[in-house]
């Protein structure tokens, strides 16, 4: 059984992001639509299931999908020119 890990289980990586990258992190949140920001904030950084962030929201579900494909789009866009050394497309 799959069982999503949240971000506790992952203190390692996020104690290793130097200052600098959560700012510019921040900075290009920040940047993102407001609806799109919610929808990755609540996600990836409250860990909340889909299902909860559109109750939470007052959305269906795939909107939640959608707002969070967009909004992960909108924030590889701001960050790559940061990140020069990054190709869209390869890690």
């Amino acid at each position: 059984v799959y069982k999503r890990q949240g971000w506790e289980d992952t203190g390692q990586a996020a104690s290793a992001a130097s200052p600098e990258n959560r700012l510019v992190m921040l900075r290009a949140l920040a940047a993102v639509p407001p609806r799109q920001r919610a929808v990755l904030v609540l996600r990836y950084w409250e860990d909340q299931s889909i299902e909860d962030v559109a109750a939470l929201l007052g959305c269906s579900p795939g909107t939640v999908k959608s707002q969070a494909a967009r909004g992960l789009d909108t924030l590889r866009g701001l960050l790559t020119p940061t990140y020069s050394g990054t190709e869209k497309g390869t890690r």
